[in-house]
């Protein structure tokens, strides 16, 4: 063997005996921190992911010390699906939450969330914003129904932060102007949210705490300053509200970008060959006053606003993340913390003529994800597919505790340990939708690592037994294939190309469960 072969091989099970020693140890076990940070809307659009014009320097700095993953992917690409998912370690097909109104302990009122179970192994669980999905407060606080008022999930509670998307005087005044006529209409839930909402994008003059985002930043803070010395381990968690809409932020954020060197994406169309019903037309958008109607094509000049906008948010929340760490780093937190980034979702910015999410399509559903452990994997880089349901069962790996029966993510610490090692072929979304006028129409997609495959059904039915394919059976209405290596902005359907009857055969056993994983 030569000798940088063996220096290689050495290395690696050097590598090996650490990463057992620190993922077994009774000691970390036991004491391991988790903080939990998830944001809203967040694709992979950061300098780290090889966008440098974004500002980012803060979740770069922690992607830097610890794993990212360039192919992580929600499970449905709407908030409260993907957190009913993500939360629980299930698909959406087995926490039936496929829309924004369902509580998850509604169909599974045994199910065990992450917070809660760390709560059940002597963590302080604490936790701020949004996590699972308000308009809410019921369904974050997560309480018993056996009339004791205690929580399932937080010992130490969870904290709304505000809530506050304006802090223009003028946008303060118009959506409590609708919020009064709301009332006096009798709206509620989601139909006053929607109803009550001001412009789509806001720039201010104000600090950064004057924005919920920052607010709950600065409470966090000064619960891991108290923490800090307690011995006593804890589960905390964080929900950002931006990048969702509306894109508001300080001023310093907007000011980072200069929106004449912002452009439009390079691909605005429907791909070709693509079903009708796998788009959207941009319907969470044209809830707000300043975007045009449905059917009626939204200026380039307000995309341009849009895409600052969002770009501003980032940078936003980012700062936040800094300020965290530097706590982390300054209690000496940092030395026994495993910290999980996330984006609930992708998001479309305009490509394929889109906004928002709700679509099987690569934008939104394709992810951003970083995780740091406090002594191993610094600097590790991921590009196989994973699913955000992974990010469960990895948590407890990285404390070493009990895995939880029902669970259909796969911890990827084996990918950390080896990046090129055995892993599954690809990640599964779907989103359902009307096809034909039948109400019951879905669609499933995987992604591996060159291609996405998508299979449009009615009267969808998972067989019981392999949560992670659609049932042989059910009536295909459509097909989608996407080769990311020679197409990556979608512009055709590949599905019915003969050059691609393989790769399509190929797909469909992965989906199927039929070809070797």
């Amino acid at each position: 063997m030569n000798k940088l072969l063996f220096s290689s091989f050495l290395s690696r099970i050097i590598f090996a005996v650490m990463a057992w020693f620190f993922l077994a140890g009774s000691t970390v076990k036991e004491q391991m921190n988790i903080l939990f940070i998830s944001v809203d809307d967040l694709k992979p659009k950061l300098n780290v992911y090889g966008h440098d014009f974004i500002h980012s320097p803060q979740m770069d700095r922690l992607a830097n010390t610890g794993i990212l993953f360039t192919h992580a992917y929600c499970q449905q690409a709407i908030c409260a699906p993907s957190r009913a998912s993500f939360l629980t370690g299930l698909r959406p097909d087995s926490t039936r939450v496929y829309d924004l109104n369902t509580d998850v302990r509604e169909n599974l009122p045994d199910v065990v969330t992450i917070p809660q179970y760390f709560k059940e192994r002597g963590y302080a669980t604490r936790g701020w914003g949004k996590l699972q999905h308000y308009p809410g407060r019921g369904r974050e606080l997560d309480l018993r129904t056996d009339g004791s008022n205690e929580s399932y999930a937080w010992t130490e509670g969870w904290n709304k932060g505000g809530l506050k998307d304006y802090a223009n005087e003028d946008n303060i005044l118009y959506t409590e102007m609708r919020g009064r006529w709301a009332e006096e209409t009798g709206l509620t839930g989601l139909e006053r949210y929607l109803f009550t909402r001001g412009p789509s994008v806001e720039i201010s003059d104000v600090a950064d705490t004057v924005y919920s985002d920052g607010h709950m930043t600065m409470e966090l803070i000064t619960a891991l300053k108290e923490k800090s010395n307690s011995g006593e381990p804890f589960f905390y968690a964080i929900g950002y509200i931006r990048p969702h809409l509306p894109f508001s932020a300080p001023r310093k954020y907007w000011d980072l970008y200069d929106r004449n060197e912002i452009s439009l994406p390079g691909f605005r169309e429907m791909p070709e060959g693509a079903p009708n019903f796998a788009f959207q037309d941009s319907w969470e958008l044209r809830n707000y006053p300043d975007i045009p109607p449905r059917g009626e094509p939204i200026p380039e000049e307000k995309q341009l606003e849009l895409l600052h906008g969002y770009y501003a948010s980032v940078s936003f929340v980012d700062a936040q993340i800094g300020r965290i760490l530097d706590v982390l780093d300054e209690t000496g937190l940092s030395e026994n913390t495993a910290i999980v980034l996330f984006g609930d979702h992708g998001y479309h910015l305009g490509d394929h003529g889109m906004w928002c999410k709700h679509t099987n399509f690569e934008q939104a559903n394709h992810s951003a994800l970083i995780f740091r452990h406090p002594q191993l994997f610094s600097g590790t880089v991921v590009s196989r597919p994973v699913e955000l349901l992974d990010m469960f069962p990895t948590l407890v790996d990285f404390t070493g505790m009990d895995m939880p029966e029902m669970m259909q993510g796969k911890s990827f610490v084996p990918l950390m340990e080896n990046p090129e090692g055995e892993w599954k072929p690809f990640a599964l979304s779907q989103y359902p939708r009307h096809i034909h006028g039948d109400p019951n129409g879905m669609g499933y997609s995987i992604r591996t690592e060159r291609y996405r495959y998508t299979e449009w059904v009615v009267n969808a039915e998972w067989d019981g037994t392999n949560y992670s394919h659609p049932a042989p059976g059910n009536e295909i209405v459509a097909r989608e294939l996407y080769d990311y290596k020679l197409d990556y902005e979608e512009t055709r359907n590949f599905a019915d190309d003969p050059d691609y009857a393989e790769v399509v055969e190929k797909m469909q056993r992965l989906m199927y469960g039929k070809a070797p994983l």
